[in-house]
């Protein structure tokens, strides 16, 4: 995995300049709800996070949800990035193992800001959004 976290370093650098232009945010992660969107198969078992973050990125950039740190912003940005690119360690079409690189960066980053993500979800439930988003926060 050190040929995808030396793509993944320079998808962050990528990350910063698109993370000022909430279009282009907006578009990154339509594609990458595209991709994972099916539910079945590898990507599959990441479906659930990355639906939770494409709807925090959402509320951040439309105002509704402002306490997103930067660092957080570009490192999300940075994996769905990764996972919408052509270009990337192992080529997503190879059976079985295609997708593992894409899972990796995707579960590396969502562990290092799944605090920001447990204090989103807490205001999702306060403002009673979590019956709009149709989810809730387990374990807690």
């Amino acid at each position: 995995m050190k040929r995808a976290m030396k793509l993944f370093s320079k998808f962050l650098r990528t990350a910063q300049v698109i993370s000022k232009n909430p279009d282009r945010v907006k578009d990154v992660f339509e594609k990458v709800d595209g991709k994972v969107d099916k539910r079945q198969g590898p990507l599959g078992q990441i479906f659930v996070k990355t639906r939770l973050t494409g709807r925090m990125i959402q509320d951040y950039i439309s105002g509704r949800y402002r306490h997103l740190p930067k660092r957080t912003l570009i490192m999300l940005i940075g994996a769905a990035l990764y996972i919408i690119s052509p270009f990337d360690a192992i080529v997503d079409y190879i059976p079985f193992i295609g997708y593992a690189d894409d899972i990796f960066i995707f579960n590396l980053v969502y562990s290092q800001v799944s605090k920001d993500l447990a204090e989103y979800m807490e205001w999702v439930e306060d403002t009673g959004r979590a019956e709009e988003w149709k989810f809730k926060r387990q374990g807690k």
